[in-house]
């Protein structure tokens, strides 16, 4: 297990496959969601192939919790582009160039944190889907409660396992830590 094939995948922990891989494998709370882990196995120009890391796997790689967790946000902001397309005035959508567990972006604190300095501003950060977020300027947002139910109808739409929070979150760039602000 190559320690630098490691990536935290952020989940709702209220879905049936995130509760499985509770039950076999590490994990971490993270406000009202939990940090999974995968092992990056295979790499091909196009496509990433993952497997879930269990108990077992884990003891293979002589880690504990917290240092997997640390390798897997050091590999994250090393190691996965994100890809922004501007949506709006102050709005715009996040993901992975590989399309996959976008959600993760909300772990990567220096790059919210190079964002908001870029815009001078808080973020709000509206978790579409486990793969992808938009992330709004807090100034050029509507009102957070707005921004919940615009949230909450899309997830309604969303099959169970795609949906991550129904919750919106705030990147404070002072503190430069995201809170759920709704």
């Amino acid at each position: 297990v190559k320690q630098q094939n490691i990536i935290p995948v952020l989940l709702n922990p209220q879905s049936k496959t995130t509760k499985e891989r509770m039950d076999n494998g590490p994990y971490r709370n993270w406000l009202d969601l939990v940090v999974c882990y995968d092992l990056l196995v295979d790499e091909t120009e196009d496509i990433r192939s993952y497997v879930c890391i269990t108990d077992s796997i884990l003891e293979e790689t002589g880690l504990d919790e917290e240092e997997l967790f640390q390798s897997a946000i050091d590999n994250l902001e090393g190691r996965y582009k994100v890809e922004i397309s501007y949506i709006a005035s102050g709005s715009y959508f996040l993901q992975f160039e590989d399309g996959l567990y976008g959600g993760s972006i909300v772990l990567m604190n220096s790059y919210l944190k190079q964002m908001a300095e870029k815009v001078s501003d808080d973020l709000f950060i509206i978790p579409i889907s486990v793969h992808e977020v938009i992330v709004v300027k807090k100034k050029s947002s509507k009102p957070v409660e707005e921004l919940k139910k615009i949230l909450r109808s899309i997830n309604k739409d969303s099959s169970g396992d795609e949906v991550l929070s129904d919750n919106i979150y705030l990147f404070n760039r002072r503190r430069g830590k995201v809170t759920v602000a709704c």
